[in-house]
């Protein structure tokens, strides 16, 4: 099954153009409600209102309030113009939802990117790193054999890649496969 903030962000992704249909398709809404909803979207299409809207409601339908109000706020956290204000309990949330990479100490962060298939080729991971498109808490990675660090939750740091695709790295001691 598709776990709350996966289905949550695919619905966040929606196409305006779909929205309407969506909401009077997949959710209990009134029709007046959905009215109310779209007329606030059109306001402000850029806030996605109607999308933010829809992926709750439908959360919450499948997966209940708790996971829906979870994926929000994780969805929140992720997006945040400045996700620096993350807490280890954010963190330790996280680790539930988005992929989980286990890093060992002293691993250059070209081998991670390569083990876990983050990227499709080396050259690739050159690309996003000239482009500054990978991120670890929120620090510009700027050499492929940097030494990943665990500097600010001394066991997990979050790696972004580009603007969506984000991952927990876990220190481990070992990693057995």
């Amino acid at each position: 099954m598709t776990t709350p903030y996966a289905l949550y962000q695919f619905l966040l992704n929606q196409a305006d153009e779909k929205i309407d249909e969506y909401l009077k398709i997949l959710t209990f809404l009134s029709l007046d409600e959905i009215n109310k909803i779209m007329t606030k979207h059109n306001q402000a299409k850029y806030l996605r209102f109607a999308q933010k809207t829809l992926a709750y409601h439908l959360v919450k339908d499948i997966h209940g309030a708790r996971a829906a109000n979870q994926a929000q706020k994780i969805s929140n956290i992720l997006f945040a113009k400045s996700n620096q204000n993350l807490t280890l309990s954010d963190i330790e949330m996280l680790k539930n939802s988005i992929q989980t990479i286990y890093v060992e100490k002293n691993q250059k962060f070209i081998d991670v990117i390569r083990r876990y298939k983050i990227t499709v080729s080396n050259r690739e991971t050159r690309e996003f790193i000239q482009k500054k498109s990978f991120l670890i808490d929120n620090q510009i990675v700027v050499d492929e054999n940097q030494i990943i660090e665990f500097k600010k939750y001394s066991k997990y740091a979050l790696l972004k890649k580009g603007k969506k695709d984000f991952y927990i790295l876990t220190n481990v001691e070992k990693i057995n496969f």
